[in-house]
């Protein structure tokens, strides 16, 4: 099944992002900018708290690569657009942020969902056919590098650190399933290779190692 072509979209938001592993000091690494060679420009965004909700059930939506979250209020769906070479610590996504699209997206992989849960105490989650398989805070330190990639430098309510690098493009696609399909995945790939360029280009702020995404470290410590 080919996750991406359930909605036929005539417009996408694809949002591109490789993670690394940060710490407690990893901002300042950025404020000082004093690596060879230092970034053209540097702006650091702000601080936010916010907390996500994961819902599935029994992992259907995980197996066709879709993950769907409301943070604060507002729901997410995150579709892969590569099977192949998005990872979890490489990803590449369509972004839906319209509840509608959201939940119709939910019905055709997950029989039996009536609607989006909105209550905040959790109680009409199980009325609505989903379940929650995560729950966390996460204290986010936003910044822009040289005008076009976001970093953000994250810490959860359970300790775990972790920074991504980001792109993130409205593009338009043909109504087409397939061809859409194509599309996204092409403008995806060259993204990741925009994003690859820049870390490898400044390797010195960006920890060569294996990162571990907060959903992993999440479902470690259960």
């Amino acid at each position: 099944m080919r996750p991406t072509a359930v909605l036929g979209l005539r417009r996408a938001v694809i949002e591109v992002e490789r993670k690394f592993s940060c710490g407690p000091k990893s901002g300042e690494i950025f404020h000082s900018n004093r690596g060879s060679p230092s970034f053209d420009r540097v702006e650091n965004i702000g601080q936010s708290v916010f907390e996500d909700q994961y819902f599935d059930y029994r992992q259907q939506l995980f197996k066709n690569g879709v993950w769907i979250r409301r943070r604060e209020g507002i729901w997410q769906a995150k579709v892969r657009t590569d099977r192949t070479n998005s990872t979890f610590t490489n990803s590449r996504f369509e972004e839906l942020s319209e509840p509608g699209e959201v939940l119709r997206l939910v019905q055709r992989l997950v029989s039996g969902v009536k609607f989006l849960p909105t209550e905040r105490d959790g109680s009409d989650i199980r009325q609505s056919g989903l379940e929650v398989m995560a729950r966390y805070t996460t204290y986010r330190d936003t910044w822009r590098l040289n005008r076009e990639f976001e970093v953000v430098l994250d810490r959860t309510d359970f300790g775990h650190w972790v920074g991504e690098v980001e792109l993130q493009r409205d593009i338009e696609v043909d109504e087409d399933e397939m061809k859409a399909f194509n599309q996204r995945q092409a403008v995806s790939a060259a993204m990741d290779g925009d994003i690859q360029a820049f870390m490898e280009r400044y390797q010195w702020a960006f920890p060569v190692d294996k990162p571990v995404g907060k959903l992993t470290a999440y479902f470690a410590k259960r």
